[in-house]
């Protein structure tokens, strides 16, 4: 019984001192990213990402080492998609500029619902003549 006591113990204190080794941070890079137009969806890895630039340059993200996939989305623009490799300790830079989607000219100035939700026109309500 007593063996089974000191073996448990010493399994346990095995247990707990592995618990407190604190696991190594990924290796990260640094990714510089300029997109026009400024008003647009990127996409790393199929996994959206908020990018926000307060000055209009360039934003910096910290990204995992290894190879990635931007994409890039804007209403009327063509998509683009840009493959990028991170090194550990280097920045990588990427600037994407989309282009303007030719079929999305001919019908910009016809839409002028662009922004408002979809709803019927409202009508006057015709009240009782008495109350």
């Amino acid at each position: 019984m007593r063996g089974r006591a000191v073996l448990f113990g010493a399994l346990l204190f095995g247990a707990l001192a592995g618990c407190h080794r604190q696991a190594s941070p990924a290796p990260t890079a640094t990714l510089v990213l300029s997109v026009f137009p400024q008003v647009a969806s990127v996409l790393l890895d199929d996994q959206p990402l908020l990018v926000q630039s307060t000055s209009g340059g360039p934003v910096r993200l910290r990204i995992p080492v290894g190879q990635h996939r931007i994409e890039v989305r804007a209403l009327r623009h063509l998509a683009a998609y840009r493959d990028v490799i991170a090194t550990q300790g280097q920045e990588a830079k990427v600037s994407i500029t989309l282009r303007r989607d030719p079929e999305a000219e001919s019908d910009a100035g016809s839409d002028s619902s662009v922004g408002q939700p979809f709803a019927p026109t409202p009508r006057p309500l015709a009240l009782p003549a008495r109350l």
